[in-house]
Formats: C-alpha cells, sequence, structure tokens
C-alpha cells in the first residue's frame, strides 16, 4: 500500500469458486471466508469484490446456514462490497443490492455480450448469451462496430 498515493483506491477480488470447477467451495465455508476477510481489512483495503465466476450469484453466493459469502464479507471486514455473477439480470442485481447481500453489482460476461445492456434493458430488448469467442479480436471488432451503428 505504500506504493500508491493515499487517496488511490486498492480493492481484492475473491471468489470461493473455481473457473474450472464450479462446485468447488473453500473448504472451511464461512468459518475460512471470516478469516480471510478480517486479514484483508485489516490490511488497508478500500473494497472487496466477490465474484462468482459468471453462474448464477445466488447459487454460488450461499454459504450453508443460508447467509451469502458478500452478506459475511460486509459483516465481517465493514468494507463495501460488489457482487459479480449474473448481474445483468436486472431482477437478480436488485435483489442482491435490496436484500443488503452487497454495495455495488459488477457486470462482465452480460455487459461483453451485449455492449448496448443499458439499451437493452431499458426498451425491453432480449440479452444475447455470451460466447467465449467474442474474446476473439475480430469478433470484438465485429461486436464494437454493431454496438456503434445502432444494430443489435
Amino acid at each position: 500500500m505504500r506504493a500508491t498515493p493515499a487517496d488511490f483506491l486498492v480493492g481484492v477480488r475473491l471468489s470461493q469458486t473455481k473457473v474450472n470447477d464450479f462446485e468447488y467451495r473453500w473448504p472451511g465455508g464461512a468459518y475460512d471466508a471470516e478469516i480471510i476477510f478480517e486479514a484483508l481489512a485489516g490490511q488497508g483495503i478500500d473494497y472487496l469484490h466477490i465474484a462468482s465466476e459468471g453462474r448464477d450469484w445466488i447459487e454460488t453466493a450461499r454459504l450453508q446456514g443460508g447467509q451469502t459469502i458478500t452478506g459475511l464479507a460486509r459483516k465481517v471486514s465493514g468494507l463495501p462490497v460488489i457482487a459479480n455473477g449474473g448481474m445483468h439480470d436486472p431482477d437478480q442485481a436488485d435483489r442482491v443490492l435490496t436484500d443488503g447481500h452487497a454495495d455495488l453489482v459488477s457486470i462482465a460476461r452480460g455487459a461483453l455480450a451485449n455492449p448496448d445492456l443499458p439499451r437493452r434493458l431499458e426498451n425491453d430488448h432480449s440479452l444475447d448469451r455470451f460466447d467465449h469467442g467474442m474474446l476473439q479480436p475480430a469478433a470484438t471488432l465485429a461486436n464494437a462496430k454493431q454496438w456503434q451503428t445502432g444494430r443489435s
């Protein structure tokens, strides 16, 4: 933290799931999470970003006993928490914020697949599904050109 100015925000992104093993959870569950969140909060970071690897957030955020990992992060760390995982679904994002599971939500794959996401949601248009091919430069360029011309 000494390498950055005092007003430079520093956050840590965590996930209890794995990209190639969606069933994996931290072996100690909430106990492990509490240790991790307390240790990070003690290092002077400004926020925690809890990811669900692009899957249904509620499915991957629930700990045994019903609480969510993001809710536990807020309680234990006292830091703002960003939730990630399927937040392009406005109902899910609203539920996460309204029910106090997180302070902010982030949108990744849903935004990559729909660069005009706010417009689509505003006009109640369907959303395109994320495809890993979208990460290829040619596909990304084609999507950007399509978005710029206003075609969906």
